[in-house]
């Protein structure tokens, strides 16, 4: 299957485009793996420049104190990296395509509706996979070192399965939007609501049903990547686990329903667009 989506066409001719127009050397490095090594490893530096006497003192103490923060701080960041970048990047798959007068052309070829939605997803999500693919070893390095290897490991499959829905999500925007500039309100909007407005609306409702919301299951909040990653990061090697820091597993779950919902979708458009 994998071999399949790196042969797609479509994907084949983005990876060319994108070679021609970056080129070689360390500009070219530098715009393919900057973003994510700059994520990974920019709040290490900043934190090793301002407490240098500390580590250089005591490097021990030093990854005890501090090391563990910024492995937090940089995954909370990296989600949000992610997901923005995901949505921003898929929301203009089809509806550039409708623009251009070349979406058209696309359906004319030999290529089924699921290779052709594979390909568009694949070509516009590949940049931000590949900074992920160069980041996460440096990342679960750090968190290893600092002893949270299971956090490390479950923030990286975090981050790769907010690149899936919020991939998915950019490109049923796109899909269902008659220019770009509508798909990218809308893609943002969307992507807005899971990260920030699951759990207001569940504050909201859970203040509302009073004395049954002992019951309530906040199903809203647990569509939000960030809570999901307060989850991950209140986990403790080893250690008991409570109800509520099971909350990254359910939000996996969710997001796997919902891409494949999306996914069943955008393909159903795409096969209506081919037969109209």
């Amino acid at each position: 299957m994998l071999t399949q989506l790196w042969e797609n066409p479509i994907f084949v001719r983005a990876r060319q485009v994108e070679a021609r127009r970056q080129g070689k050397g360390l500009q070219a490095f530098v715009t393919r793996f900057g973003g994510g090594m700059a994520l990974v490893l920019g709040p290490l530096a900043v934190t090793m420049f301002f407490t240098a006497g500390e580590l250089l003192v005591s490097p021990e103490k030093w990854v005890h104190t501090w090391l563990g923060s910024v492995v937090g701080f940089t995954a909370f960041l990296g989600i949000l990296y992610v997901t923005m970048r995901a949505v921003s990047a898929t929301a203009g798959a089809i509806s550039l395509e409708k623009e251009q007068k070349t979406y058209e052309c696309l359906l004319a070829t030999r290529l089924r509706s699921e290779e052709v939605l594979a390909g568009k997803l694949a070509a516009h999500l590949w940049p931000i996979t590949r900074e992920l693919m160069a980041a996460a070893p440096i990342a679960v390095g750090l968190g290893i070192l600092s002893g949270h290897a299971l956090q490390s490991v479950l923030f990286v499959c975090l981050a790769v399965t907010c690149l899936s829905l919020f991939g998915l999500l950019g490109t049923w925007a796109s899909y269902t939007s008659i220019s770009s500039q509508q798909a990218s309100r809308k893609a943002m909007f969307l992507a807005l609501g899971f990260v920030l407005m699951g759990p207001m609306i569940d504050f909201l409702l859970y203040g509302l049903i009073g004395s049954g919301a002992s019951y309530y299951i906040p199903l809203a909040t647990l569509s939000s990547p960030m809570v999901a990653a307060w989850s991950v990061l209140s986990l403790s090697d080893g250690g008991p686990i409570a109800a509520w820091q099971w909350a990254w597993a359910w939000t996996f779950l969710l997001y796997a329903v919902l891409c494949s919902i999306l996914w069943w979708s955008i393909r159903r458009k795409a096969e209506e667009a081919r037969v109209a």
